[in-house]
């Protein structure tokens, strides 16, 4: 949960100007770029001044990196718990399943027929069938520091 909320953070500042301008001095080549290996040694090569430029003009890029980047923190963490056989059906871990479903389908709730079930609760967030199609979870119902908090308290549970 840590690495998630650190990562998180470390996505923030791309968006600075002289955070951005610190980057570029140090990497004052227009083609800098970071190589990432594939499995059969090769690299993928991603050049960091189109990425900066990308966050610096467009506000719309980094919610949608945060919000995808959040997404993909809950399906982990929730998937990691399930597989792990420590779903106890809390609600605390209800709603962090229902959270999951909406962040891999779409960043919508969609339930079944009378669900949720099972109570599903995070602080003073509850989930009911009535939130059903409810489009934009992340960030029209929740903010990226609610997630943080859900992350945190799951953290605590889980210790």
């Amino acid at each position: 949960v840590d690495s998630y909320a650190a990562t998180t953070f470390g996505l923030y500042p791309l968006h600075h100007p002289a955070v951005q301008d610190i980057i570029k001095q140090e990497f004052n080549n227009p083609n800098a770029s970071v190589g990432l290996y594939r499995m059969d040694g090769t690299r993928y090569m991603l050049r960091l001044h189109p990425i900066l430029e990308r966050a610096k003009n467009n506000p719309e890029y980094n919610l949608r990196l945060l919000r995808d980047f959040l997404g993909m923190a809950v399906v982990a963490i929730y998937d990691r718990i399930k597989d792990a056989g420590l779903h106890d059906g809390t609600p605390l871990l209800q709603f962090l399943r229902h959270l999951r479903n909406a962040s891999a389908h779409g960043n919508e709730f969609t339930f079944k027929p009378n669900q949720p079930d099972k109570p599903a609760r995070f602080r003073t967030f509850e989930l009911s069938h009535s939130m059903d199609g409810m489009q934009n979870v992340f960030f029209d119902y929740m903010g990226s520091g609610d997630v943080l908090d859900l992350l945190d308290d799951i953290k605590i549970v889980m210790s």
